[in-house]
């Protein structure tokens, strides 16, 4: 067996037969293209109350399946670690439930990771948004250094091949309990210890935010942050000189998140006060295609207030979005006012903004108008 794909389910039944399709794709296409490569599929079902049956998978499958039970709810850290115990193959591929993958992840996977311990490709997340903007964005991204300037744009585990034998002792070793954060650890211990990291640049993989993932659940993700911070404090798992620059890092994973939490604690106030704002059926554009901005969007569209248009700085990368997005510069018409939802730099992108003409408000001020 060459490649093993371990696949963590919670409430995960209806994820069985899609996920089991693109690897047989995968599988084709690493046939056409003459790779002599064997894929194996693990699934770990980390929510025993719900039975997988035989019924729940294609019986005519040409990839090896296995099915592994979890005595209980163990979480997505120990799910994957014990799917990588099973593991027959010298590659592993860690994906999530919902995630998606080209007929060509695996082959190009193959290609681009040479001689290196690891190869993170290209693809989406957030509603098409690119996760990487260029090449040497991705380049810059997994590099150690770079890492911690740009942040953790390995957005997912399902970005990754390994070679098994490459795989952090240290992830293995210290089990997270919160799930969310496993990733990091895994990724800063890798790169603490000198494992190479090649970039495919193909768009091979897609990031789903939705159903049991976890990317929404702020208050788990900061507790998983903290948990990836005091573990690794703790136990001393990086090398000094590193760690100190870690750690505000993590620092600032922490408070982003909680500001998250803090944000939707008050989004009733915020709602309210951009009700009273449009009492005359004003014309708006959000700034930011975000988490924040889609989440005001969809619900003031219950309000029956429309979004004429989203306003982003990074709109090239929502080229194929379900919304209009477009820089401040390229604003097809003139709104009433612009609602900035980023929770970070908001004076100077009001500043930015000013130069419009068109009145800007931020959500702490809708909250305001909402008391």
């Amino acid at each position: 067996m060459d490649i093993s794909i371990i696949v963590p389910l919670y409430q995960g039944k209806q994820y069985i037969r899609p996920v089991i399709e693109m690897v047989e794709h995968n599988q084709e296409m690493l046939k056409k293209e003459g790779e002599e490569k064997e894929a194996e599929l693990i699934f770990v079902n980390d929510f025993p109350g719900e039975e997988i049956k035989e019924e729940d998978f294609p019986g005519d499958s040409s990839i090896p399946i296995q099915i592994v039970k979890n005595p209980h709810n163990l979480g997505i850290h120990e799910s994957r670690f014990i799917g990588l115990s099973k593991a027959q193959g010298s590659y592993i591929v860690f994906l999530d439930q919902d995630d998606e993958i080209s007929p060509l992840y695996l082959y190009r996977q193959l290609k681009y990771i040479g001689q290196a311990d690891v190869v993170i490709c290209n693809g989406t997340y957030r509603g098409n948004r690119s996760i990487y903007k260029d090449e040497k964005h991705q380049r810059e991204s997994i590099s150690k250094r770079g890492y911690l300037k740009e942040g953790n744009y390995i957005v997912s585990p399902g970005q990754a091949m390994i070679r098994k034998t490459s795989i952090s002792g240290t992830w293995k070793k210290n089990i997270l309990k919160e799930n969310g954060s496993d990733d990091v650890l895994l990724w800063l211990s890798m790169l603490d210890g000198g494992k190479i990291f090649a970039a495919n640049p193909h768009y091979d993989y897609t990031h789903k935010e939705g159903g049991h993932n976890t990317s929404y659940n702020f208050k788990g993700m900061e507790k998983s942050a903290e948990e990836v911070w005091t573990v690794i404090k703790n136990r001393k798992l990086l090398a000094e000189d590193y760690f100190a620059h870690v750690e505000p890092v993590l620092w600032g994973r922490i408070g982003k998140h909680k500001q998250y939490e803090e944000l939707f604690e008050r989004w009733p106030d915020i709602l309210v006060g951009l009700a009273e704002l449009c009492k005359e059926k004003k014309k708006i554009a959000i700034y930011g295609y975000g988490i924040v901005g889609k989440k005001l969007s969809r619900d003031i569209g219950n309000m029956d207030i429309k979004t004429e248009f989203f306003i982003d700085q990074a709109a090239d990368c929502f080229q194929d979005a379900d919304d209009n997005v477009y820089k401040p510069e390229n604003m097809p018409e003139k709104v009433d006012f612009i609602i900035v939802t980023p929770l970070f730099a908001e004076s100077q992108i009001k500043k930015g903004l000013g130069k419009y003409g068109i009145p800007v408000i931020s959500l702490g001020e809708l909250k305001t108008m909402g008391r």
